[in-house]
Order: C-alpha cells, then structure tokens, then sequence
C-alpha cells in the first residue's frame, strides 16, 4: 500500500471497518491515484506537483473515509451489533462446547459399552504391577481385617 492511503487506512479500521473491505477499497483508491497520477505527468507536472495535485483531486483523508463509513454494509460485526457478537457469541460458544462434549461422551459410551452380564477385569499384569508400586499385595486390607 502506498504512503498516503496509511491514514485513510487506520481510519477506516479503528470506525470498524471490515479489514476485507478496507484493503479492497484503498487497492481502487490506489488504481485511481495511479491513473490520476498519469494524467498530471502528461499534462506537464513532475515529482511532488504531480502528486500533490493526483491526491487533492481525489479528495482529503476525511472525505474518503466518509465515503467508505456512510455504508453500514461495510462495517464489521462487531461494530454492527456488539451485543450480539460479544456476550451472545461467548454464550453461544459456551453452550457449543457443552454439546461437542456430551455428544462425544455419548459416543464413547456406546462404542465401549459392555454387554449387559459383563464385568470389566483388569488385565492381567496390573494386580503385580499395583502390588509392587503400593507396597502391599491385595489381600492385605483382607488380613487386617480379618485378624
């Protein structure tokens, strides 16, 4: 992007315009200038005169951000409807989550889910596994109690 669209730029972003947008309008502006530029090279000017007078025909920093903001189909989101985006969509989100969660819960279950009669067993190699970590072999709360 050339230098003097800089601030029409910074302008157009903090009124909240769509950065898509932006970047579309100031490539035009750009062509414009450009052609602008050419016609006060052809009619003489040269340098800084060309580009001062390319860049007052096509209006101040102001005038076209006025332009672009007197659209609202140019505006973000958020600037349309902040209270729709920001706690609506964190609710949203919230609420989004809570269900992929469930939903996958649910899938797990019925993926894994043993036949009614059914118990789970551990595998073979824990009990020795538990028995030499803990200290203790799984009979021993049995003595304790027992005795």
């Amino acid at each position: 992007m050339s230098p003097p669209f800089e601030p029409l730029r910074e302008k157009l972003l903090a009124a909240g315009m769509r950065p898509v947008g932006v970047r579309r309008y100031l490539a035009e502006l750009a062509d414009h200038y450009e052609d602008l530029l050419a016609e006060e090279e052809e009619s003489g000017k040269v340098g800084g005169i060309a580009r001062s007078a390319a860049l007052a025909r096509l209006g101040s920093v102001d005038d076209l951000a006025e332009a672009m903001m007197s659209h609202s189909r140019f505006r973000s989101l958020a600037a349309r409807a902040p209270w729709a985006l920001f706690p609506g969509g964190a609710v949203l989100g919230l609420v989004a989550g809570y269900a992929a969660t469930t939903l996958l819960m649910l899938g797990a279950v019925d993926t894994f889910a043993l036949p009614v009669g059914t118990h789970l067993m551990p595998p073979a190699w824990l009990p020795p596994v538990a028995d030499a970590v803990f200290g203790f072999d799984r009979y021993s709360f049995r003595r304790c109690s027992a005795g």
